[in-house]
């Protein structure tokens, strides 16, 4: 999801909660309440300060991740296996309806606090928090390598600038990432060693242990596919593009490749359903209003329902625990619940890692 899209978001959000809190959000003691929260700053909370290895945001622990010495640069490895409590194949079996957690660009993008977004750092967390699944961007580079990045250039995320299609693979991996987030705040741990991931090196990490939502920001998809069964994931990798006909494109090139379409009508899901004669889209993300409305519709051809949890997301940053309103997301019919703050939708499902 764009950065400004989801700042917007919040933003809206500030002003709806202050005013259901009794508060004038136009005021300054509010919105400076709320801004700090938003920045990380909880000199305005209850004055918890963080543990060893956590960054919370204004005092509440459940959008931290675990300690960042299990996956910074000074982890001494990895699970060795999955972590989350609901299988693997649940995502591809439509008889599992167990509520599934993902992980917005790993373990959160512009707002995350754990560690840096689309990073190897951010897949660690990931696993060591539990969670089902993760969302990650691929571009390609100058020289035809896939590196997970989300924006066209590394301005934001990384310690120097440029347009990710005007490098070559070796240049983007000679440069750090940044240690903050888009609010400035500085994660916990060391991610000195933290570079812009190739695909391959990202879908080692994953395999067998976490599926993939791969947001196809490219358009090789034909590089895509490949890296895509070379890693050996096909049934553990969505690719995931807003226009169904290249999810259509990636299933002439094999047609076990798993895919992930965006619909927002049920029209529109109805016209995308004809590219795929043979076998429907496992995967049918849709915006949270429309979950109720389309759910039906995608679970009768055995997909799962994907939604971003971002409305929810943000009442939990700004006013606090929400577990029931992200219950309430899945219990609309939603299978797959992406979040900013994975550790919040988890611990909503009683699945939080101490």
């Amino acid at each position: 999801m764009p950065a400004r899209s989801f700042a917007i978001t919040l933003c809206q959000l500030i002003v709806v909660t202050c005013a259901a809190c009794g508060a004038d959000p136009k005021s300054s003691t509010a919105m400076d309440d709320a801004t700090a929260r938003l920045s990380g700053d909880g000199s305005s909370d209850s004055g918890q300060t963080a543990d060893a290895g956590t960054a919370p945001i204004g005092g509440i622990d459940r959008l931290t991740g675990p300690a960042a010495k299990l996956f910074d640069c000074t982890t001494k490895g990895i699970p060795k296996q999955r972590l989350a409590t609901t299988p693997l194949t649940c995502v591809l079996d439509p008889k599992c309806n167990l509520p599934m957690v993902v992980g917005h660009r790993g373990a959160g993008g512009d707002f995350g606090k754990i560690a840096p977004e689309n990073s190897l750092a951010a897949i660690r967390a990931a696993l060591w928090m539990g969670q089902d699944g993760v969302e990650l961007d691929v571009r390609h580079t100058k020289d035809d390598h896939l590196v997970v990045i989300h924006d066209s250039t590394i301005d934001r995320t990384a310690l120097k600038k440029g347009k990710v299609s005007d490098m070559t693979l070796s240049e983007l991996q000679a440069i750090g990432l940044k240690p903050t987030n888009a609010s400035a705040q500085k994660y916990s741990g060391d991610f000195s060693c933290e570079r812009i991931p190739s695909l391959k090196d990202a879908l080692a990490l994953t395999k067998d242990r976490l599926f993939v939502d791969l947001d196809t920001k490219t358009s090789r998809t034909d590089l895509v596919v490949k890296a895509i069964e070379a890693a050996g994931v096909i049934d553990q990798v969505f690719v995931s593009v807003s226009d169904a006909t290249q999810a259509a494109e990636a299933r002439k090139l094999n047609p076990k490749i798993r895919v992930q379409i965006r619909p927002k009508s049920p029209s529109q899901l109805a016209d995308a359903l004809k590219l795929f004669v043979n076998r429907p889209p496992e995967v049918v993300e849709v915006p949270a209003p429309k979950v109720a409305e389309l759910a039906a519709q995608a679970h009768a051809v055995g997909a799962k329902v994907f939604t971003n949890g971002w409305n929810v997301d943000a009442q939990e940053m700004v006013i606090g625990p929400q577990d029931a309103a992200y219950l309430k997301v899945w219990a609309s019919g939603c299978d797959i619940l992406q979040s900013e703050f994975p550790g919040a939708a988890l611990n909503a499902l009683g699945r939080a890692k101490p």
